[in-house]
């Protein structure tokens, strides 16, 4: 079977499993991070010693660790919701012994503004429960999508490995490629040169430290500027359609367009939050969840994320 390298690892790659970004729970999530294998271990398999059923097997493998993350992170956002229904229902349970000890006694008691109170928290549950329906149905849809990429993926690789079954052998060529589009592919052990000068001249721009944006984006895309999401993150830094327009990025698969977006966004979350690993966590997590746990959010994807970049900023900077 001959099958092409670098379009074999894009298939695996680009599974929402292995990708470098991951759903959120929070919708406000600018980007998604990594789950199952990194990209870093992705690139000492060798897979010219795979077989289609063990790329197959990858798949699935990475599938399920997806899942098990997706389901971790809603189950966070179930808990804590849960958390303020029973809360609200002990207050309320509360004003009502109140009022009907009152209706006992002969004591003044203020039962115009303990029902007020109980109106007010029925309100309040509601919403809560309207969030959690919300929950509950957003996570059922998101586990459909990872389906859904995953079946794609499936079939991708079918449909590569019997198109190359006729010329034998794994190719293992690594060059840049141009798309017909004219955009360009990062070599698979490393980002371009035209990558690196990009980086190096918006970050300038902002203030902020190029080795900072290099190591977010490898954490996002590992240098592919062609690289989707199974969420739509689009680009070499994982840019939202709507987090892209409103940053003016016309073409978040265009190098250049999508670096000076994403290090403006990086810079707006520094600037917001005043620290270079809370600007992480809200470009993961998005911003609202920064603010709700006044800090790095309890997501493990979320503080895996800013472990993993800062590591390859500090390598980059002994570089």
């Amino acid at each position: 079977m001959s099958v092409n390298k670098p379009e074999l690892l894009n298939i695996v790659s680009n599974n929402p499993n292995v990708t470098a970004q991951q759903t959120s729970t929070n919708n406000n999530s600018q980007a998604q991070s990594t789950t199952g294998q990194s990209e870093d271990e992705y690139m000492s398999l060798d897979l010219s010693s795979m077989g289609t059923e063990e790329l197959g097997a990858l798949l699935e493998q990475n599938q399920k660790s997806q899942e098990e993350l997706l389901k971790e992170q809603y189950e966070l956002t179930i808990a804590q919701i849960q958390m303020e229904l029973e809360e609200a229902r002990r207050e309320r349970n509360s004003l009502n012994k109140e009022i009907q000890s009152a209706a006992l006694s002969e004591e003044g008691f203020d039962s115009n503004n303990a029902f007020s109170q109980i109106s007010e928290i029925n309100s309040k549950i509601n919403k809560l429960n309207t969030e959690l329906l919300n929950t509950v149905t957003q996570f059922q849809i998101d586990m459909q999508k990872l389906a859904i990429q995953a079946q794609q993926s499936a079939l991708e690789l079918q449909s590569l490995t019997a198109g190359a079954s006729s010329t034998g052998g794994l190719t293992t060529t690594n060059t840049n490629a141009t798309t017909t589009s004219g955009k360009i592919t990062s070599n698979l052990d490393g980002s371009t040169a035209q990558i690196d000068a990009l980086i190096e001249k918006y970050a300038n721009e902002a203030g902020l430290d190029p080795n900072f944006v290099k190591a977010v984006v490898k954490a996002e895309s590992s240098f592919n500027p062609n690289a989707t999401s199974s969420c739509g993150a689009q680009g070499l830094m994982q840019l939202m359609p709507s987090t892209a327009a409103s940053l003016g990025v016309t073409d978040a698969y265009d190098p250049e367009q999508n670096i000076k977006g994403g290090v403006k966004y990086l810079k707006q979350m520094y600037e917001k939050f005043g620290s270079y690993d809370l600007a992480l966590a809200a470009y993961n997590a998005g911003p609202g969840a920064v603010q709700k746990y006044g800090g790095i959010p309890p997501y493990s994807e979320t503080q895996n994320y800013v472990k993993k970049i800062n590591q390859y900023w500090n390598e980059y900077k002994n570089a």
